[in-house]
């Protein structure tokens, strides 16, 4: 996505249960021109392997581990 008009910036560790919840809401009220960051404080619970399915699915998701 060029030059999105938002960016929700998420930090996380360890709590991939609440990020998956948070993700779900965000995609179910989000519109054009949004981008979602995720930046991950080194989980090692299965935040990266969501946040892959995520990412590949949405393109508007960006995920930095």
């Amino acid at each position: 996505m060029n030059n999105p008009l938002l960016s929700i910036c998420i930090n996380t560790l360890n709590r991939v249960d609440q990020l998956n919840l948070m993700i779900e809401s965000i995609l179910s009220q989000i519109s054009s021109n949004v981008e979602i960051v995720i930046v991950d404080g080194g989980s090692n619970d299965n935040t990266p392997s969501l946040m892959e399915n995520y990412s590949n699915k949405y393109p508007i998701i960006k995920y930095i581990n």
